[in-house]
């Protein structure tokens, strides 16, 4: 699946998310607004019904009592008002204050039942046409909204803040996400690139070597059959062409797909044969082999496991001069560990960052391929090469390589 595609179904899904998300939060406040204005339409035909019948018992009675069905019924207030919505005079238990109150923002213009909303609590107001006289009963009442209802609002409150977190993490999340992919595509086009490149690099180095070798071998003829000055430049010659010839090996070394040739391998045997062989090139250094006892078998091409046995000893050998060159094995988690310790000076500082780039050597004389090549082995055994000790003296690489199925 092309990375553009993937991004694409990563912002399909986000999306639907977020709108399930939404549609639920929406659906969860439309069915609590729904519940209550049913509860409220309830209070409100009760509330009209007991009007009705406190308007037909109070009919023919100029001065009726009031307050005292107000009391009996538990309502907040009630009253009889004219059509100016002014209260009907002689009315006991009326008093200014409890009037006013009962009077505020009465607009008899508008429906003669009225919701008024403050939190969890609601006010209800219902006006009844009396019977006998132009004017209307006026009918006030509260209650509270039921403890379920109050608890679905909280619930809502709750998942809408978790909703809105859990967006903002999606979103968040989806950003980076769009951002490691938008990476991963420029290192792939980059990785494309560089392909691109050392295919025709490897061409190039190809059709260099047979002028090259020619080249060699005419300095070679000039240099047999001359003397002073003549014989010195052919020697240079043969030289420089000897050290192109050797970056032009170990750079297709680099370039060519690696096919390896597998093989059941012993750890000490194999690690021996290398050191007694870097003993005969570098006998001024002291080579050791350490092994805790038995360490078990494991797959690897062994001509490319030497080229990297030789680049690493050579490089230690190279840093400690005379000194000493330890190979140390151990198994662990499935992977042999070969370590491979110097008492030299130590690697530089600034070379670290790019230890293991091609062509970048901290050596006189050297192409800057050997690490790099000897990390590609390594990894396409499916292992890797690594530096463990980057400070100064004692330098110490960690070869791992896989141990054969069934060995730990």
């Amino acid at each position: 699946m092309s990375l553009p595609l993937e991004n694409k179904l990563t912002r399909l899904v986000a999306l639907f998310t977020l709108l399930l998300l939404s549609v639920l939060i929406a659906g969860g406040w439309y069915s609590q607004g729904r519940i209550r204005l049913a509860f409220e339409k309830a209070h409100l035909d009760a509330l009209e019904e007991e009007g009705r019948l406190i308007v037909r018992s109070i009919k023919g009675q100029k001065s009726p009592d009031l307050e005292g069905l107000r009391i009996q019924a538990g309502f907040d207030e009630l009253a009889r008002i004219d059509m100016q919505g002014l209260p009907f005079d002689g009315d006991p238990g009326f008093l200014p204050a409890s009037g006013s109150e009962l009077m505020k923002d009465l607009d008899l213009n508008s429906e003669k039942r009225e919701v008024e909303r403050d939190d969890d609590e609601i006010f209800l107001r219902v006006r009844v046409p009396l019977m006998d006289e132009e004017g209307y009963l006026l009918l006030v009442g509260g209650y509270r909204l039921s403890s379920e209802i109050v608890e679905l609002r909280h619930l809502l409150w709750v998942a809408s803040g978790l909703a809105a977190l859990f967006s903002v993490f999606l979103l968040s999340s989806l950003a980076g996400l769009l951002r490691r992919a938008q990476s991963r595509q420029r290192e792939l086009d980059r990785a494309g690139h560089l392909a691109r490149i050392g295919t025709l690099a490897a061409g190039l180095a190809h059709e260099i070597r047979n002028p090259l070798a020619i080249i060699f071998g005419q300095a070679e003829w000039i240099e047999s059959r001359s003397e002073g000055d003549e014989s010195r430049r052919a020697a240079e010659i043969l030289e420089e062409s000897e050290r192109m010839q050797t970056l032009l090996e170990d750079f297709l070394h680099y370039a060519r797909p690696m096919d390896l040739q597998m093989q059941s391998l012993n750890p000490e045997d194999f690690s021996r044969e290398c050191l007694e062989k870097s003993s005969a090139l570098f006998p001024g250094c002291e080579f050791q082999l350490k092994s805790p006892g038995k360490v078990p078998d494991f797959l690897g091409d062994p001509e490319k496991l030497r080229q990297v046995y030789f680049n690493l000893l050579g490089n230690a050998a190279d840093a400690c001069k005379s000194g000493r060159v330890e190979v140390e094995l151990a198994a662990e988690r499935k992977a042999l560990r070969v370590l491979i310790r110097d008492d030299g000076p130590g690697i530089s500082s600034d070379l670290l960052p790019r230890l293991f780039e091609p062509f970048h050597s901290g050596k006189e004389g050297g192409t800057g391929l050997g690490l790099a090549i000897s990390r590609s082995i390594a990894r396409a055994h499916g292992g890797d090469l690594s530096l463990l000790q980057p400070g100064p003296g004692n330098t110490c690489f960690e070869l791992r390589l896989p141990l054969k199925k069934g060995k730990a």
